[in-house]
């Protein structure tokens, strides 16, 4: 039996610093997670910490005001007295068909932060950066270990909050990590898991706290805490902003609900004019603490009454999926910024 790596673990991923226009904002609830992430890891006697890939948001830039919140962001963990395992994800590579080029290369002067660039496994653990061309799928898949961190894009999982990632030739997939007893990752947002025939449980840990309305109406974000041989826990984050999406009648019953962490989409399912909208929102905003508002039209296919005939709605997940499998097909290392792009022009 190999030696065990860790008592108890801590662990967090895609806080994308630089995120929505290297937003200040952003930034600062990123350092202000992770403060709280090394108070909650010291609470409970953490031994290891490990970051799941995806510390910066841009692949090929990142803003100088962003890069001034990203090294805090990685002295904070440096100084915080426990060992740092940091999984490079695909946001942090330049190339996406290799991981010759990353974000972070002052990682390699802190002594206290182990970078994992190449799969890896170190004592009973796998450690698997973002897989890129030319990586032996087969070499993974063979690896020995108790668990694996990694930054997995495996089929069936939901990207986001309606879409899962289709299954394709060529790629990792559940089924080959079965030999493991937990598999950990990155990547996609929102905290799911599935548990296969062997017994494997394979968890998506979540981003630390919601981004925008991809990550709409979930509210556990947070850090995963594992104990050796136990069973994963989850810690939510609550001070993260919340993002909602609801219809204007149900807004109007209990608008006291939505203080200044939440991000409203309402759904005007009540007939306003422009005038009457845009008078509500100022409404809304000067007497309630929401942190954002945007309220639009209900887009619903109304029928008509004369003919009785409904407009015939198009299946939006089956566009969205056309789109994205369209973008990784054609688009090269471009394909991620592109596919980011479409998804939160679709939900903005």
């Amino acid at each position: 039996m190999a030696q065990k790596l860790f008592e108890k673990v801590g662990a967090f991923g895609d806080i994308h610093f630089g995120e929505d226009g290297n937003s200040k904002e952003h930034n600062e609830l990123c350092i202000k997670f992770i403060k709280w992430f090394i108070e909650q890891c010291r609470e409970n006697d953490v031994d290891l910490i490990v970051f799941m890939g995806d510390w910066h948001h841009a692949r090929s830039s990142v803003g100088s005001e962003t890069l001034k919140y990203s090294y805090e962001g990685t002295k904070l963990l440096n100084e915080c007295g426990i060992p740092v395992i940091f999984i490079i994800g695909n946001h942090d590579l330049f190339y996406r068909e290799n991981r010759s080029v990353h974000s972070l290369p002052w990682l390699d002067s802190m002594d206290n932060i182990v970078v994992i660039d190449d799969p890896q496994v170190i004592e009973d653990v796998l450690f698997v950066p973002w897989i890129c061309e030319g990586d032996d799928l087969s070499k993974i898949a063979q690896m020995k270990a108790k668990y694996a961190f990694g930054h997995f894009e495996l089929p069936g999982f939901l990207m986001n909050e309606k879409y899962a990632f289709p299954d394709k030739e060529g790629i990792l997939k559940s089924e080959d990590l079965t030999h493991l007893e937990y598999v950990f990752s990155g990547h996609f947002h929102g905290r799911q898991k599935k548990v296969m025939k062997s017994g494997t449980e394979i968890h998506y840990i979540g981003n630390p706290f919601g981004h925008n309305f991809n990550d709409v109406d979930d509210p556990n974000r947070g850090m995963l805490l594992l104990e050796h041989g136990g069973e994963p826990q989850y810690i939510n984050w609550e001070e993260g902003p919340l993002f909602s999406k609801i219809k204007l009648s149900e807004y109007l019953e209990n608008p006291d609900k939505y203080d200044e962490r939440y991000n409203l989409k309402i759904v005007q399912d009540v007939d306003l004019t422009d005038t009457e909208r845009n008078e509500l929102k100022e409404t809304i905003n000067e007497n309630y603490s929401v942190k954002k508002l945007i309220i639009e039209p209900d887009r619903t296919p109304k029928v008509d009454e004369e003919t009785d005939d409904t407009i015939e709605e198009l299946d939006a997940d089956s566009i969205e999926k056309f789109v994205i499998d369209w973008l990784k097909r054609n688009e090269g290392n471009r394909s991620d910024a592109l596919i980011d792009i479409f998804l939160k022009a679709e939900v903005e």
